[in-house]
């Protein structure tokens, strides 16, 4: 075999291992890319869902008790573009009770409430669900606040590009502050053991009474010290490898809870239509596309110059010119008004309030209501409250020449009920 034909062989097995190459180094961006995107996906829902504040981040409210949580509701924008005439964006409404019932029939937490009110319920269930439900609680409360902040101050592109590498480190501390808080919930919550359980046919389930204090009782006090001797064995042994893993399942939870969560879209002439996480997953690869575009360009043609050198790099540039300036896929998406259920203008993007429990409305103008409750005449009610004696005497007595202020009423002077009363002597 002639030294050319060798050659020709080495280079091409050289251009196709840079073939193979290339195509490997680029499927793996575009995996990684494809990820963000999703990650972004969930990021930008959780932070609609946080702006309800539909997230349980309450310890003493509803899904963690039966205690309701009132809660405002509001509009949230979503799939916001921005055209020469205006702004933009998909209004959507959470429902509370339907979203209410994904969290206590589908979720986790259903399962944590039948640990602790089912009928065979003990301390140990009881322990187990309260110490999760102290975690979760933690976690969507942190979740909460900084989704929250992320809804009100950056923009849509940058949530679901650029955050994915942020939340990552949040993800990160979250899980580390789980695994302090879960060791203080460890021996914490060991007070449970002297809860007495009570089956309540009514509302069929467990009714649980506790007390932190009896557990340190001087009655309690030798049984309470080698229970937690037993628990700090068990901490020091398995327990560690038990809070790190659920610190990690808690953490990972809290993020994929808010796209179970469903809202419908509000269009512009009141209709709704539901709206999930799946919709918010198409709509970002449509009202994004040319991001998503720009992008993957950026990608294959750095790729193509580390693999194949300038001049294919030139070429690819060249064809993604052509691309650019005789097809749409580079333009910025502009709403249909036939077939989009975008509308235009901005709702509010302040979170919604809720309280837990039910509150009654305050009157505003109490001290107002009160003088007009006072009879105009008081001075002629009097003599019908007293014997007839004294009414005449009252009667014979001489009249002010200007009728009393209403505040008078209320706060008559000393001298005046000396008179009142002196009558009362006789």
């Amino acid at each position: 075999m002639s030294d050319n034909a060798i050659d020709d062989k080495r280079k091409s097995n050289e251009s196709a291992i840079d073939t193979k190459k290339f195509f490997m180094i680029l499927s793996r961006k575009l995996l990684v890319f494809g990820t963000t995107i999703l990650v972004g996906a969930i990021i930008l829902y959780g932070c609609r869902t946080s702006q309800t504040n539909l997230l349980p981040d309450n310890f003493d409210c509803f899904p963690y008790t039966n205690e309701e949580a009132q809660i405002e509701s509001v509009l949230v924008n979503t799939d916001i573009v921005k055209t020469a005439d205006s702004f933009f964006s998909t209004k959507l409404s959470f429902d509370y009770d339907k979203n209410k019932a994904i969290l206590d029939e589908k979720g986790f937490f259903s399962l944590l409430k039948y640990l602790k009110y089912n009928k065979n319920a003990n301390w140990l269930s009881l322990y187990v669900a309260t110490t999760l439900q102290g975690v979760l609680a933690l976690n969507f409360s942190i979740l909460n606040i900084v989704y929250d902040y992320i809804n009100k101050t950056f923009t849509e592109s940058i949530i679901i590009f650029i955050m994915p590498y942020i939340v990552m480190f949040l993800a990160g501390f979250i899980m580390f502050i789980d695994c302090f808080y879960l060791v203080y919930l460890w021996f914490y919550n060991l007070y449970l053991y002297y809860s007495t359980a009570k089956f309540n046919e009514k509302i069929g389930q467990t009714e649980w009474q506790d007390s932190v204090f009896a557990f340190w009782d001087i009655i309690n006090l030798m049984p309470s010290l080698f229970i937690v001797f037993v628990f700090f064995l068990l901490l020091i042994f398995v327990g560690h490898t038990i809070i790190v893993f659920i610190a990690f399942v808690a953490t990972l939870y809290v993020f994929i809870l808010p796209t179970f969560l469903e809202a419908d879209v509000i269009d512009k002439n009141g209709n709704k239509k539901p709206y999930t996480f799946k919709n918010a997953l198409m709509n970002i690869l449509k009202y994004k596309m040319n991001i998503v575009m720009y992008l993957i360009t950026y990608m294959i043609l750095s790729d193509t110059f580390s693999s194949y050198g300038g001049y294919s790099a030139f070429v690819a540039f060249i064809a993604f010119l052509i691309l650019f300036f005789f097809t749409k896929i580079y333009n910025p998406y502009i709403p249909n008004k036939t077939t989009d259920l975008t509308t235009s203008n901005f709702a509010p993007f302040d979170q919604a309030t809720k309280m837990c429990g039910k509150t009654d409305a305050i009157p505003e103008a109490i001290p107002e209501a009160i003088p007009e409750a006072i009879p105009e005449a008081i001075p002629e009610a009097i003599p019908e409250a007293i014997p007839e004696e004294m009414s005449l005497q009252l009667r014979e007595a001489p009249q002010p020449s200007a009728p009393k202020a209403k505040s008078d009423y209320l706060r008559p002077e000393p001298s005046a009920l000396k008179q009142e009363i002196e009558p009362q002597k006789l």
